[in-house]
């Protein structure tokens, strides 16, 4: 642990061109890759030092103890960490757990294993015991960030993968993750997976209220316009949630919704609203 080997995120944090891939061996989505990257362009361990000192710093490790058991906490933590060093499979797992890992209960884990454990050892249940706990230590009073993303797939075994609405990956079935995460410290709070069929507006509501009974409460919401409509904003509006949303300026609900809060004495319509051209400067209108 007394060096650091460079690898993507170093060439980012340093400004430095990446040395380009051998795309000519990569193999199709959703198939295990045999990539090969030019010197400087693998991934290190010293990635997962960091991931895990993080993870242990955040409070979260004795959560984890708590609601699966100290050698299923230490499979979980060691998986997390292996990817945060820049893995995106678990090709390279025996090595990293034998030689790379302090951690007893991750001792010697295959990619079987893993795979065992992350198909059907961390039950949903466990997962919600989980959120019970950090979100209250996490979120406090700050404000959380809120988007979701999409995960391609070939698996044929996970239930929610699902042609859908695409976010610029290849034509597979997918599976959507929405992600609350704290602006001040940049840690993630809270993710929901759901269908891929399901748009970023069906599923707001729904995700918001499963937060919610998680003790995700007095934070207020900061997302983009790809989830403004007139029932989301209702339904927000409803639960108590504080929260600022992007919308198009010619949607009109959210207009006549504006219009009803300048009505309001105790907040003159002009301090509500900002009108944005697309080239950063602000209408007068």
């Amino acid at each position: 642990c007394s060096r650091m080997f460079p690898n993507e995120r170093y060439y980012a944090l340093r400004g430095l061109e990446m040395p380009e891939p051998d795309y000519a061996r990569i193999s199709k989505a959703g198939r295990p890759s045999s990539a090969v990257y030019k010197e400087g362009m693998r991934t290190y361990p010293g990635f997962a030092l960091m991931a895990f000192a993080a993870l242990e710093r955040s409070g979260a490790m004795p959560f984890l103890t708590e609601v699966f058991g100290e050698t299923k906490a230490q499979q979980i933590a060691f998986l997390a960490t292996h990817f945060c060093a820049g893995y995106t499979s678990t090709e390279d797992l025996p090595l990293h757990s034998v030689i790379h890992n302090v951690l007893k209960g991750a001792q010697g884990l295959t990619g079987q294993g893993a795979s065992e454990l992350l198909a059907s050892g961390i039950r949903r249940d466990k997962i919600s015991a989980f959120f019970d706990r950090w979100i209250p230590l996490a979120a406090g009073h700050d404000t959380a960030a809120y988007d979701v993303t999409a995960l391609p797939t070939q698996a044929r075994r996970i239930v929610e993968a699902e042609y859908g609405y695409t976010h610029g990956g290849p034509s597979l079935p997918q599976v959507n993750y929405a992600l609350f995460s704290n602006t001040v410290t940049g840690m993630p709070l809270f993710y929901e997976h759901y269908s891929g069929s399901l748009s970023d507006k069906t599923s707001l509501l729904k995700v918001m209220d499963t937060a919610r009974s998680h003790g995700f409460e007095g934070v207020k919401v900061v997302m983009d316009r790809g989830f403004a409509s007139g029932d989301n904003i209702d339904g927000l509006t409803e639960m108590g949630i504080e929260f600022v949303m992007g919308v198009p300026c010619t949607f009109k609900e959210v207009k006549a919704k504006l219009t009803e809060f300048g009505k309001k004495s105790f907040l003159p319509f002009s301090s509500r609203v900002t009108g944005l051209r697309h080239d950063g400067t602000v209408s007068e209108e």
